[in-house]
């Protein structure tokens, strides 16, 4: 006797416990993709992948660095500012990072006020990286303000001692400091030269004042002479 066959069914998975176990997933795809070509050069494939994703939400801070990286490797530096700005904003502070590398796009954008900004604010975090200091004084020295980005040399070669550039860094600001005496020694040779035209502008004055008040003598005669006129009258007969 032939039994019949039992047909095996597969056991029926709910619709919204699929989704709930899939959708993660394809979530999670594209950061890894984007993550993936980040490392492995591909700044074009990191931008496409990565700005989807974290428009999408989620993400971490890392994700966020290497959006604005990769846009700052195709040279686009603001757009890459603007990312930096919404992982700031997105995510959990600490933020120097994301400030450090908003600096340097600032700085690659020619925007030194920006940069500077960013760097201090990467600085104020507390965790920042010891390269923001340098980057800082190196924003300083470009807007001319010696003594701020002498400070920030000073104070970034007591947190690198063993920096390979602390030879050039130490020439640098001893240069700095020489021009900065030597700026101050022509400020006061250019105020003493003022002060020496001066003080001739006003013997000048006092010599012409006095060669006007030799001429008084003149003007004292026309006045004793006007006074032989006094006593002239006119007299005007008007006929009716």
């Amino acid at each position: 006797m032939r039994l019949p066959e039992i047909k095996k069914t597969r056991p029926r998975i709910p619709v919204l416990l699929f989704l709930l176990a899939v959708l993660p997933l394809n979530a999670e795809e594209p950061l890894e993709l984007g993550r993936k070509a980040f490392l492995n050069n591909q700044p074009r494939e990191a931008v496409s992948y990565l700005s989807n994703a974290l428009e999408a939400g989620g993400g971490t801070k890392n994700d966020y660095n290497y959006l604005g990286i990769a846009y700052q490797q195709l040279e686009e530096y603001y757009k890459a500012v603007e990312v930096f700005q919404k992982g700031i904003e997105r995510t959990v502070p600490p933020h120097s990072q994301l400030y450090f590398n908003m600096g340097n796009n600032y700085f690659a954008a020619g925007d030194l006020q920006g940069a500077e900004r960013a760097y201090t604010q990467a600085i104020a975090q507390g965790s920042s990286p010891n390269q923001a200091y340098l980057n800082r004084a190196n924003t300083r020295m470009k807007q001319e303000k010696y003594t701020d980005a002498v400070s920030d040399y000073r104070y970034y070669l007591l947190r690198v001692p063993d920096d390979p550039q602390r030879p050039v860094i130490e020439e640098l600001i001893s240069r700095v400091e020489a021009f900065q005496l030597s700026e101050a020694e022509r400020k006061r040779m250019e105020e003493e030269q003022r002060r020496q035209e001066e003080e001739r502008q006003r013997a000048l004055l006092e010599s012409v004042l006095k060669s006007l008040e030799t001429t008084k003598g003149d003007t004292v005669n026309l006045e004793a002479d006007s006074e032989d006129v006094e006593g002239f009258e006119m007299e005007f007969d008007i006929e009716d």
